[in-house]
């Protein structure tokens, strides 16, 4: 039987992910910051990918599980994200989303690799299209998931040698239910900014909220993901990057062959309803 670790396994891609894979036969470390009641054949490990303390815990709870067997994945799954405008973003909002998005990554990644050496394994890192552009008040997700383009692109070429496959797929439209957390979050967020700021940004957030949650609802289901995970460790030659999900396909292309100058265009017709040159002008 293969191990594979799991991070953020307690919802949404990561359950999907952990759940599909210990259908195929895996033996899922699932990482999950509070441990379940039921393991759902998935054996739980808390996990904290921000907390060294908790990394360590875990390294040393796998490590003692397998018996000197190999890791055979780690699925580099934990990720948040945020919705504001860049300009009322507090720093500690951004360190927040970039420790998990990508200092987790690379602590995890860096912790249980004499684990995934014995193998040799392989490395799948979940992205985000949102690491191929920028979009209107997702700028720490966004910014986050192009270091994990990044990172994936270092580690595949660092690896190769140690006989290590690195993979990065970026979900395109998943209903995952993160956009619904975080355009929950909208009008509270808006709250907290200051007057002047909620008349320059308040139609323009929700416009992109509902545009967000809209895409979300109507995207492809997590287990698209899952499947392309599976396959990514079942596979001969895998990919080194894979667009997943609905839109997919649209997205990448305008991310690589269009003009800047007509994809900024593009999106902020779609996220924010095409505004006109400076109407926000103080």
């Amino acid at each position: 039987m293969k191990n594979v670790l799991v991070t953020g396994a307690s919802s949404g891609i990561g359950l999907a992910t952990a759940r599909t894979l210990a259908a195929a036969g895996f033996r899922v470390f699932a990482g999950v910051r509070r441990r379940p009641e039921k393991s759902d054949s998935l054996r739980p490990v808390l996990l904290d990918v921000t907390k060294p303390e908790s990394i360590q815990a875990a390294f040393a709870e796998i490590e003692s599980a397998l018996q000197g067997e190999p890791l055979h994945a780690l699925v580099n799954n934990a990720g948040i994200g945020d919705l504001r405008p860049l300009e009322c973003t507090p720093l500690e909002h951004i360190r927040g989303v970039f420790d998990v998005n990508v200092f987790g990554v690379i602590a995890i990644t860096q912790t249980f690799l004499p684990l995934l050496r014995r193998g040799p394994g392989r490395i799948v890192n979940i992205g985000s299209i949102g690491g191929l552009f920028g979009l209107p008040f997702a700028s720490s997700l966004c910014a986050s998931k192009h270091a994990v383009e990044a990172l994936s692109d270092a580690m595949r070429m660092e690896l190769w040698s140690s006989g290590l496959r690195v993979i990065l797929l970026e979900p395109a439209s998943i209903n995952s239910g993160a956009a619904e957390k975080i355009a929950d979050q909208t009008e509270k967020t808006l709250s907290e900014l200051p007057p002047s700021s909620q008349a320059r940004y308040g139609g323009l957030m929700r416009h992109a909220a509902r545009v967000m949650l809209e895409s979300e609802t109507h995207g492809s289901p997590p287990d698209l993901v899952a499947q392309a995970v599976l396959e990514a460790l079942e596979s001969d030659d895998p990919p080194a990057r894979r667009v997943v999900g609905k839109d997919g396909s649209l997205l990448n292309f305008v991310a690589r062959f269009v003009p800047t100058s007509l994809r900024d265009h593009l999106l902020r017709q779609k996220f924010l309803g095409d505004p006109v040159f400076g109407s926000a002008k103080d």
